[in-house]
């Protein structure tokens, strides 16, 4: 599907985020739901292709990346992914509140970027 304001660099993004998604955090969601804790390793990983401070200024280590879209399909990636024909009271409540997380970060991304 085709998203406005979207570029081939942001299906790039995508598709490396539902890859990383279905390979490192699909087949360990249940048991870190369970254990009520991500496994750390997930976070090495993230930050081994990039995934992890995308937005702070490369003489600080991150990613230098000022196009806040990218952030937004990040999260929208994981949402799509982990709730793909799954959703249930539970799950409905989590979307709820991912939804609500992804519209403070984009607004706030905005925010930092464009003032206000």
């Amino acid at each position: 599907m085709k998203r406005f304001g979207f570029g081939q660099d942001h299906d790039l993004f995508r598709e490396s985020v539902r890859a990383f998604v279905d390979s490192e955090i699909r087949p360990n969601d249940a048991q870190w739901e369970r254990a009520g804790i991500v496994d750390r390793e997930l976070f090495r990983k993230a930050g081994s292709r990039g995934f992890l401070g995308m937005a702070i200024p490369e003489e600080y280590g991150g990613g230098g990346v000022s196009d806040f879209r990218i952030n937004a399909v990040f999260v929208d990636r994981q949402i799509e992914v982990l709730n793909a024909g799954e959703l249930n009271a539970d799950d409905a409540a989590k979307a709820k509140w991912w939804i609500s997380e992804l519209e403070m970060r984009v607004v706030d991304n905005c925010l930092q970027m464009f003032g206000g």
